[in-house]
């Protein structure tokens, strides 16, 4: 979890970018004619692929649309979008906007500290919900009406909604992936900004890379939602994945 931290580190060097570069496929390594065959079985095969961007040593090797899809098409990033929110975290930390991965959860919602009862849940802190170790009752699937999840997208408060459920297991002790995880995160790093995440973002992470276009929606209190709906351009999410390698 602590390579977070580096990568905000790194940010901090960026500037804006401009257009990412480009190599042959054989100068970095890779055989074209394997490249074109691969091209072809997608389009003969009917995979579900909207595009293909390859890199290598920070350089682009193939980058391939399958039609409807085009280069300056926003692009929904589902669970990506919490890989940005765990950068963000990391971002929070190093401008000490943050203290520690080990503070509580609970200071962030003071109604769900007020009056919950559970020793246990008070113990919980922000590296449990980046490493999918909250111990929150959680069903991610299947996405029915009947998971945690969807019933998270339709209640008033989405926020609450989480940090509102109860402990299954100690945190820390018991990986369950659950999206409420993010979302919570998402408040933190609001609160810790005094501003929403999708604005932290944009300041703080997307301008530094040379990312102008994007869409983040928001719940109905206006939080940055965090376990998805990032939308980026094929060559915006790469110079994310390029940071990060």
């Amino acid at each position: 979890m602590y390579k977070i931290i580096a990568i905000a580190l790194a940010i901090s060097a960026c500037v804006h970018a401009a257009e990412l570069p480009t190599a042959s496929a054989e100068s970095q390594g890779f055989d074209s004619n394997k490249l074109a065959s691969l091209l072809k079985m997608i389009a003969s095969e009917g995979w579900a692929v909207d595009s293909l961007l390859l890199m290598r040593n920070g350089k682009v090797v193939l980058d391939s649309y399958f039609y409807p899809y085009a280069p300056e098409q926003l692009h929904d990033m589902r669970s990506v979008t919490k890989s940005v929110v765990s950068t963000l975290l990391g971002i929070s930390l190093q401008q000490n906007k943050l203290r520690s991965l080990k503070q509580p959860v609970l200071p962030f919602y003071p109604a769900q500290a007020r009056k919950e009862r559970d020793a246990a849940k008070k113990k919980l802190t922000l590296a449990h919900l980046l490493d999918m170790r909250s111990g929150l009752q959680w069903n991610e699937w299947p996405y029915t009406p009947d998971s945690t999840i969807y019933q998270m997208y339709r209640s008033a408060n989405q926020q609450q909604f989480v940090i509102g459920q109860p402990l299954t297991s100690k945190p820390g002790s018991e990986f369950s992936y659950n999206g409420g995880n993010t979302n919570l995160l998402s408040g933190v790093i609001e609160q810790a900004w005094g501003t929403p995440m999708a604005q932290v973002a944009e300041k703080q992470l997307f301008g530094k890379l040379g990312i102008k276009e994007y869409r983040w929606a928001s719940d109905a209190q206006g939080h940055t939602i965090g376990e998805a709906t990032l939308r980026l351009k094929p060559h915006d999410m790469a110079r994310l994945g390029h940071l990060a390698g």
